[in-house]
């Protein structure tokens, strides 16, 4: 029933277009439809092909289309309009690096940062514009292309590396099961995650992130373990979000190599070396900046704003926190919570040493650490999602490394 879930969230998306361009995604979920239901007599080869097409074409209309109208908009207005603010960061952190300057610990409220004015706080109080909450991977990567652009067209946006970021995940995820039908409901879900889609236009980096996690997973599961240690250490110099994969990537390791303990420690010191390489540099030029910036989460609670979905919020509803810079020990609640998630997770994924199992997991002790955080923002949310929705669509049955 791949066409009803297609129909279902494509609905979502709707009201945000002009009507004939709405018009124009119907009939794309409605020839899937037709083509489910009815081309069914097509050999089998071209029935999912064909539903393939139908289904890029509806999600290049939703996603992809909307995020190249957002850059071309922004290239004819200001720098610092129609783009997210850690995107714009992002940018700048490049230009920083190089320009022979450590992106981290520097003043982005006097770079085109300091112009972005969609503050959904004071921006008086934006850690953003003192710290780079990103890690290294996040502005190193995309510089040959920033490069390459800004010498063809003198101009460059950093969702022009999200683009590339999901059309390689749109052909990694089908490979991770068998069946056709998961293959387009996976395909189907993770593209149009209502709590994705729309970040993903606006520039928020998950899909960076996510890219690396899914090849990890992937080559974990045809048993390519020190290739997989290589690409999750890549997820882990990105961003921050990607730790919290690590005890149930290791736990998972440690379980397929029962037989054979030298396939762990190899993969460990390949995770080690891509990790390090990333790292040493900027922590050699500048480690007091480095873990200023990428730690800052980890700093006082005075210092961070409560928003979003949390635990947070409905404190601050029933008046148990009397205002949004409030000092709580949110810390002690993702611990307990976090611990006890982690210890339930941990003695699950030993009876099953399935990659599903590991992505269950990591979604869930996402989530749990998200929830009890300061500020569980909405795209936090999307992450936590997109990593069950993966798990969901993934067979018990698919092969274990």
């Amino acid at each position: 029933m791949t066409a009803v879930l297609l129909a279902l969230l494509s609905g979502f998306y709707l009201r945000e277009y002009y009507p004939g361009y709405s018009a124009l995604i119907v009939v794309g979920v409605a020839a899937y439809g037709v083509v489910e239901f009815v081309g069914q007599r097509l050999p089998h080869r071209a029935h999912n092909l064909a539903r393939y097409a139908l289904c890029a074409f509806v999600v290049f209309l939703i996603v992809i289309v909307p995020t190249l109208l957002e850059i071309i908009l922004r290239r004819g207005s200001a720098p610092f309009d129609h783009i997210h603010d850690g995107a714009l960061q992002s940018e700048v952190a490049m230009q920083f690096l190089l320009a022979g300057q450590i992106p981290f610990g520097q003043n982005y409220a006097a770079t085109t940062l300091g112009q972005w004015q969609h503050h959904v706080i004071d921006p008086a109080i934006n850690f953003e514009l003192q710290h780079y909450l990103y890690l290294p991977a996040t502005f190193l990567l995309p510089i040959p292309v920033y490069l390459l652009t800004q010498n063809l067209f003198g101009w460059f946006d950093i969702r022009i590396i999200s683009i590339i970021a999901f059309a390689l995940l749109w052909m990694l995820l089908p490979q991770m099961t068998s069946s056709w039908d998961d293959k387009l409901g996976l395909l189907i879900a993770f593209g149009l995650n209502p709590l994705f889609v729309p970040f993903f236009i606006e520039g928020r980096n998950d899909i960076s992130v996510l890219l690396w996690l899914v090849s990890s997973f992937l080559t974990m599961q045809r048993g390519r373990t020190k290739l997989s240690a290589a690409l999750f250490a890549l997820a882990c110099v990105t961003k921050a979000t990607a730790w919290l994969v690590a005890p149930f990537y290791l736990t998972h390791l440690w379980l397929i190599s029962a037989a054979k303990r030298k396939i762990f420690f190899q993969s460990a010191l390949v995770f080690g070396v891509v990790f390090t390489v990333v790292i040493l540099p900027f922590a050699i030029w500048n480690m007091r900046s480095l873990a200023g910036d990428v730690l800052v989460l980890g700093e006082g609670a005075s210092t961070k704003y409560v928003w979003g979905y949390g635990i947070s919020m409905i404190l601050l509803t029933l008046g148990l926190l009397p205002d949004r810079l409030t000092a709580f020990p949110f810390w002690a609640l993702q611990f307990v919570f976090g611990l006890l998630t982690m210890i339930v997770s941990l003695r699950y994924q030993a009876r099953r040493p399935f990659v599903r199992t590991l992505i269950t997991a990591s979604a869930a002790f996402t989530f749990v650490i998200f929830f009890f955080s300061r500020n569980l923002i909405d795209n936090y949310l999307g992450f936590a999602l997109s990593l069950a929705l993966i798990a969901y669509f993934i067979p018990n049955e698919s092969r274990v490394a």
